[in-house]
């Protein structure tokens, strides 16, 4: 384990498995106005929307905060190269499905989605189900990009997102005390 303590928070978590510190990460992706988006809000109209649709989970729509953070403590940072943003997959958050999908047209969902996706989650971020495997294709593809290990020489800490170096080594220098002057 790679201990880092946050500069905010001051929790101690492992910067080898997560890049940011998964508390104050949960608290910023609360935050977020538009976190859950109208089109997979699953208490909008079904005929809402055009195309395909993910729904996110009743549950996670009445109380995202123990999704987020399991999400927060477990989940995989990648980079979209469509979109140039960073992205946050969780599969099964709280051993769950993350929602169900909704073909254009149709009024009922026909499938579940076992994964938590954070679309722009560095940016305005915005959550929705998705499909593990989808997402391992987009990996294949080279859609999206794994988060890399710290570039610092012999730290196994993976890199903040849009980083070189993990969070351990970006911390901002402490400002040295000031020269007191005899009087």
């Amino acid at each position: 384990m790679s201990g880092v303590a946050c500069l905010r928070c001051e929790a101690v978590w492992d910067a080898a498995s997560v890049p940011l510190c998964p508390i104050c990460e949960t608290e910023r992706l609360l935050a977020a106005p538009d976190l859950i988006r109208e089109k997979h809000d699953p208490h909008t109209p079904r005929g809402a929307g055009s195309g395909y649709r993910s729904l996110l989970s009743r549950e996670f729509v009445a109380d995202p905060k123990p999704f987020l953070r399991y999400a927060a403590d477990r989940g995989a940072w990648l980079f979209d190269t469509t979109h140039e943003s960073w992205s946050h997959f969780t599969r099964e958050p709280l051993a769950r499905n993350a929602g169900l999908g909704l073909h254009q047209g149709d009024s009922v969902p026909d499938h579940t989605l076992d994964g938590l996706l954070i679309a722009d989650a560095l940016g305005r971020p915005h959550a929705f189900a998705a499909d593990e495997r989808d997402v391992r294709a987009r990996i294949d593809r080279e859609e999206l990009v794994p988060l890399a290990r710290c570039a610092r020489p012999g730290c196994g800490n993976l890199r903040v997102p849009g980083g070189a170096a993990c969070a351990l080594h970006t911390r901002p220098a402490r400002a040295r005390p000031e020269a007191r002057s005899p009087v």
